[in-house]
């Protein structure tokens, strides 16, 4: 339906700019019946715009990568509370990206669990590489959701040198943990 839709529009109006910022205007599930040369047609500021209703849309990996693409321009350096507000678009934020990204904003956040939810595996690992930079094993366990913490390896686990019940109640581990 929604395909359909959006087909009619585009083939009334064609495949311009004004008509595909018109389908942005109708909302983020129209836009996720573009197909990938539409949206890497859709300008950084719209996008930015919209942001708050785009991101809670369930966008396939390669519609995520490109919708990331035009809104960073490139950027190799993103932040956490940037990272935070992608939402589902952080499925097409690249694994290099994640490996800047900082504890800052981020560790600790409301939203990191989900956040962690939304990445694959590959993207996960890139962010607790990242992070590990930054961060001592042991306050890096503490502080990751558990999404994050199921991904983090063994040899990362035993060089927090976690000693006590407390520091692992209330957390999800996988067996091999």
């Amino acid at each position: 339906m929604r395909k359909e839709l959006v087909g009619r529009v585009i083939s009334t109006e064609g495949d311009s700019l004004p008509s595909l910022m018109q389908l942005l205007e109708l909302g983020a599930s129209a836009v996720s019946a573009l197909s990938l040369s539409q949206l890497a047609q859709l300008p950084s500021t719209a996008l930015w715009d919209k942001l708050p209703s785009l991101r809670r849309v369930e966008w396939q990996p390669v519609q995520a990568r490109t919708l990331v693409r035009t809104l960073l321009g490139g950027e190799q350096v993103v932040s956490g509370k940037e990272l935070l507000g992608l939402g589902s678009l952080v499925r097409g934020v690249s694994s290099s990206v994640l490996l800047g990204v900082g504890p800052q904003g981020i560790l600790g956040a409301d939203g990191l669990d989900a956040l962690s939810q939304e990445l694959s595996a590959l993207q996960r690992m890139a962010l607790l590489k990242g992070l590990c930079r930054n961060v001592s094993m042991i306050e890096l366990v503490r502080s990751v959701s558990s999404p994050l913490l199921s991904s983090l390896p063994l040899s990362a686990l035993e060089r927090a040198g976690l000693r006590s019940l407390d520091q692992l109640e209330g957390r999800s581990w996988t067996k091999a943990q």
